[in-house]
């Protein structure tokens, strides 16, 4: 994430010297956008359940099947025959 002292902003002053603009390198303000999106997301989500990390490993260890016992697998051929060892 960028920082007011990883920038280089120019500005932009009326005539009484007043900072009406900013200017920042391409490459700064694309950073500056990809990161107000990030964080748009992040308190669009704020609200959602969360669960913990070891809940996740237990549901996806409860719902992981080995290849050869899902039909989608099936017609694919095992490590050894794509070897050609088998």
């Amino acid at each position: 994430m960028p920082t007011a002292e990883k920038l280089h902003p120019q500005y932009i002053t009326d005539e009484q010297g007043n900072r009406v603009s900013v200017v920042l390198p391409v490459a700064e303000y694309e950073e500056l956008l990809e990161e107000i999106d990030i964080l748009a997301a992040v308190a669009e989500r704020k609200d959602e359940q969360t669960i913990t990390h070891e809940s996740l490993l237990a549901a996806l260890a409860e719902d992981w099947r080995r290849p050869e016992e899902d039909e989608a697998w099936r017609h694919l051929p095992s490590v050894a025959e794509a070897q050609g060892t088998q």
